[in-house]
């Protein structure tokens, strides 16, 4: 939870709402008053920095394939 939480607030809060409070793209977009391409984006990008933040702590191997 700690990695999340250093993403950007939008970037973790997007994560959060959608991995841990299972709300939908529709419900996270009217939550953050922004729209559904932003929350689909936000989740991508908020991916793609855990990959790199928790592949660097486990070096690599937990993200390879």
């Amino acid at each position: 939870m700690a990695q999340i939480l250093s993403l950007t607030p939008n970037l973790s809060q997007t994560i959060i709402m959608r991995y841990y409070n299972d709300m939908t793209l529709d419900e996270i977009a009217d939550a953050m008053n922004c729209s559904r391409s932003t929350v689909k984006r936000r989740l991508v990008q908020g991916k793609l920095e855990l990959k790199a933040k928790l592949g660097s702590l486990k070096g690599g191997g937990f993200f390879e394939e």
